[in-house]
């Protein structure tokens, strides 16, 4: 198959996983496979702002995985570090960060970081907390650096120099990049229509925006498929219109806010109200846990309700950051929704017992109140849901991205075929189906549980994935598309298997994590 597969991230399993971020690239994103391919990103920038680099053979994560296995790289440990003693580590070849109430010594992953060493050097000997959480607020860190770690913080955070401004920009971002954006974006009034118009949207949908507003202020996330995401916001806006409802429409290139009004909006155009931004900082929401259901023994369905004044579809496969408390320290970990319509979302979490932030979650009650950021991801799995036959291999948690994907097939009735292969150790681990939108036992979907670990009374197949198992399916592989999710090990055994198949680079999408 060639040397290209799409991918993107989605539920994180605790320090069990390790996330990469979600990026543009159509590079094999995937761990180093034994015919010698290597996961190398393209040079670019991911929807958040974040530099992605070329890393050469031998530096991938897969490598980083392999270098870091039961050995620790920091070359001091502490039990406590104060903001004096981070401080010192400031170079290249001694470079220490904080994340989260941590201190890592970083200097061995400097030539790892996809973003390249000047991007990591910012944020030498200073708090990295804010960079980390603008572009990567979906990687489990704590896995991904526990070979780097030298002690817990233990000081004052203010007294550290900031860190330094971007090393590189996109080729038409300067100093006034907010004008750029406003010499291609129109904004206009028309009495009671907020219109914002930009020529590179002539794909975007409704899924593609967020709108969050307060008593004086509006915000639009817009976020099409495959392009740069932007905001454009308003601070100091009247109140009648900052509470009126408001319907949005989509025309061509335009992106149309109709409110229920009864006064002119024309205060809505002008220049010194509002401003647009490029790469905003991924925004976090307050949202309400209106319902919590076990499905079976470590696993919790759980439904949110968002905030009053914030419009938040997810479209399919994409996910979110949520912000879990532990102790006085905030972690975040990213899923992706089962379902949302924009109001309310649904998430299939795992609760793993020696998990870093689950057992956490395993607390929440209905009725608490929890932080979800803006949506992450850019790409579009829309024509995934069209097409002669899907074939979906998820492995645990790994199924909960294909909900979505699957749900839509079978709405939209444009896939001739649909074959799942759904991986788990024992019968227990299998989910209920009585929440999802289909059923296990569905006449236009061919299921296949595989259990490696079944009791005897398991009539099922058993095992892992295999050559084997897959080679009557990929038959018609020609006129087939694949979606593959869970954890790092069963991604690259399914990889390789696909290649030695002769799928190509646009049958396959993988979930990275």
């Amino acid at each position: 198959m060639g040397n290209k597969v799409t991918y993107c991230t989605t539920n994180s399993q605790d320090v069990q996983s390790i996330d990469e971020p979600p990026e543009k690239s159509t590079m094999l994103n995937v761990p180093s496979t034994s015919n010698g391919l290597t996961a190398k990103p393209a040079i670019g920038r991911s929807e958040y702002g974040r530099v992605k680099v070329a890393l050469p053979r031998g530096k991938g994560l897969m490598d980083w995985v392999l270098l870091t296995k039961d050995k620790m790289l920091a070359r001091k440990q502490m039990k406590w570090v104060d903001h004096e003693e981070l401080s010192k580590h400031n170079t290249q070849d001694d470079c220490w960060i904080h994340i989260f109430g941590q201190v890592y010594d970083v200097t061995s992953y400097l030539e790892f970081h996809p973003g390249g060493i000047p991007e990591l050097m910012r944020a030498s000997g200073r708090d990295g907390t804010a960079l980390f959480n603008q572009y990567h607020a979906w990687v489990n860190y704590e896995n991904m650096l526990k070979s780097c770690f030298v002690g817990h913080f233990k000081g004052d955070l203010t007294k550290l120099k900031p860190c330094d401004p971007p090393t590189t920009f996109n080729n038409d971002a300067t100093k006034n990049g907010d004008e750029t954006i406003r010499g291609n974006t129109m904004v206009l009034t028309m009495f009671d229509r907020l219109i914002i118009a930009n020529p590179e949207w002539k794909d975007i949908s409704t899924d593609c925006l967020v709108v969050s507003r307060t008593k004086n202020s509006l915000r639009l996330l817009i976020r099409p498929y495959g392009k740069e995401t932007i905001q454009a916001e308003w601070i100091g806006v009247p109140r009648p219109i900052a509470e009126a409802s408001y319907k949005i429409e989509i025309s061509g290139e335009q992106i149309i806010l109709a409110f229920d009004i009864s006064i002119s909006i024309k205060v809505l155009e002008s220049p010194g109200l509002y401003r647009f931004d490029r790469k905003p900082m991924l925004r976090y929401h307050k949202a309400t846990i209106s319902s919590i259901r076990e499905l079976n023994h470590d696993i919790l369905l759980i439904n949110v309700q968002l905030a009053d004044g914030i419009s938040m579809p997810i479209p399919i496969g994409h996910h979110n950051s949520i912000g879990i408390r532990k102790g006085a320290a905030t972690l975040y970990r990213e899923y992706t929704p089962t379902s949302s319509d924009g109001k309310t979302l649904q998430f299939m979490i795992k609760i793993y017992q020696d998990g870093l932030c689950t057992p956490s979650i395993r607390l929440w009650k209905e009725g608490d109140e929890i932080s979800i950021s803006d949506p992450i991801g850019d790409w579009d799995l829309n024509e995934w849901t069209k097409g002669d036959e899907l074939v979906v291999l998820a492995a645990g948690s790994g199924w909960t991205p294909m909900i979505g994907v699957i749900e839509k097939a079978l709405k939209e009735d444009q896939m001739k075929g649909i074959s799942l292969f759904y991986f788990n150790k024992t019968e227990a681990d299998i989910v209920d189906d009585s929440w999802m939108p289909f059923r296990w036992n569905n006449d236009r979907i061919k299921v296949n549980h595989v259990l490696s670990r079944p009791s005897a009374e398991w009539k099922g197949s058993t095992g892992r994935i295999t050559t084997e198992l897959l080679e009557e399916v990929s038959k018609s592989r020609q006129s087939q598309k694949v979606l593959v999710c869970g954890p790092d090990g069963f991604i690259q055994t399914a990889t390789e298997i696909l290649m030695d198949l002769d799928y190509t680079v646009k049958q396959v999408h993988i979930f990275q994590g």
